[in-house]
């Protein structure tokens, strides 16, 4: 009898071993993680902004393996082209103050390229930039106006580059100031010898989807250097995807 009790008790316990199991709850913090870690990914790959501050000057020196502290002065723009890009103008020190245009990564600040915007004595005016698509190719150009000099003696120069390469690569070039008026306040030219020439500068509308660059020579003095000088009065230059003219 015993035995008939252990065997239906061993068959019945088999049976139910038999029965199908459930299927396992899906976890739902898979998914979930999964998902935050590939918003995460995306977001580490989309182009940011423009650092500012204390973290310009670090993304910087990160790409020209330099000290922080050795920049002294600096900015940012963000470039369209077929990346998006941080365009770097810097001086570095120290030593002699060089200059520095540099473009980085948007996605994660590492260096495109660099090239040398020469020697920066202390004093002259910060370099400005511009950012305008000129051609209307959706890919946009870099408009430097840059001062240098010595000794009280100064002149300013626009220079327009194109990104070609991941490169800046300089398509043109135009005065915008000349003078002397700090060589004569230290006496290193004569009261006589004083010259000057000023203008405005602005990018405008051009043809559907293209600007132009507008120069405005407003102030002649004395006899500067006519190469360092815009034309008195309104003149507009055009970029045709290779060179930079005046425009029609």
């Amino acid at each position: 009898m015993k035995l008939v009790i252990a065997f239906v008790v061993v068959v019945t316990a088999c049976k139910q071993d038999d029965k199908p199991q459930p299927a396992p709850v899906p976890s739902r913090s898979a998914p979930a993680a999964a998902a935050t870690a590939d918003a995460a990914q995306a977001a580490a790959a989309a182009p940011q902004p423009c650092p500012t501050g204390p973290a310009l000057k670090d993304a910087l020196a990160k790409a020209l393996a330099i000290e922080a502290d050795d920049i002294t002065e600096i900015s940012c723009n963000e470039i369209a082209t077929p990346k998006q890009l941080w365009a770097i103008d810097a001086i570095t020190a120290p030593g002699m103050y060089v200059g520095t245009l540099a473009l980085l990564d948007a996605r994660d600040g590492n260096l495109v390229s660099k090239q040398s915007t020469g020697e920066s004595d202390r004093g002259l005016a910060k370099a400005t930039i511009t950012i305008a698509d000129l051609d209307g190719d959706g890919v946009q150009e870099l408009l430097r106006s840059a001062t240098v000099g010595a000794n009280g003696f100064a002149n300013e120069t626009l220079y327009v580059f194109a990104v070609r390469s991941d490169k800046l690569v300089e398509v043109g070039k135009l005065p915008v100031r000349s003078e002397n008026t700090g060589a004569v306040a230290i006496k290193m030219a004569k009261p006589k010898e004083h010259y000057e020439c000023q203008s405005a500068m602005k990018v405008i509308d051009g043809a559907p989807g293209k600007k132009q660059i507008e120069i405005v020579g407003e102030k002649y003095t004395g006899k500067p250097p006519g190469a360092e000088c815009p034309p008195i009065g309104r003149r507009s230059y055009a970029f045709d995807g290779k060179v930079l003219k005046p425009a029609k």
